[in-house]
């Protein structure tokens, strides 16, 4: 075995421990249903049904400049995470753990999606709405706690999905600041 594979094997033993670790501490049962509820990305609609007209009222051309932004930055922090996803093909914990059927669309587990996205979106927002800065880490938090709650992820998953969304982020907003100072576009009425 090379020195890679060596400490590739002692990374992957360490975030297995501190999912068992994590699992035998940090996960109260009554917290089960609200990391359910932030972890379905359907209720994303939710938030876009109230926050997107308030926005479209407050300033139309910044809320559509924001809206692509964060379509671009979604996207590709979505992208990256399931082409990865895909090709390493590492067992989610419920998989290894349980005999009973997984919930789990996906059998894979590393990176993160939800931690992408929902890092993805946090960066985007906070340079947008710098007033929502409170509540998106509140959600974010919530989402990556979820996923190492609800058994779908090991540590290492979501610190790399994360570190994914941080990157399209950026690249989101870099393709933006670029566009701007290309057009001097400005968020005046």
């Amino acid at each position: 075995m090379t020195i890679f594979h060596t400490l590739l094997h002692k990374v992957i033993v360490l975030d297995v421990s501190l999912n068992d670790l994590f699992q035998q501490y940090a996960t109260p049962p009554w917290a089960y249903d609200v990391m359910r509820f932030f972890s379905d990305k359907t209720h994303i609609w939710y938030a876009v049904i109230v926050f997107v007209p308030a926005l479209l009222i407050a300033n139309w051309k910044k809320a559509l400049i924001f809206a692509c932004v964060l379509g671009l930055a979604i996207a590709g922090a979505d992208q990256a995470s399931c082409l990865l996803k895909h090709h390493v093909a590492r067992p989610r914990p419920e998989h290894v753990t349980y005999d009973a059927h997984p919930e789990s669309v996906s059998p894979h587990s590393f990176p993160s999606s939800h931690a992408a996205n929902i890092t993805a979106a946090l960066l985007v927002i906070w340079v947008f709405w710098p007033p929502c800065r409170i509540p998106t880490l509140f959600v974010w938090f919530v989402v990556c706690y979820g996923r190492l709650y609800l058994r779908k992820h090991y540590p290492l998953d979501v610190a790399c999905g994360a570190l994914i969304g941080c990157c399209s982020a950026w690249i989101a907003l870099f393709v933006w600041g670029r566009i701007r100072k290309k057009w001097n576009v400005t968020f005046g009425r």
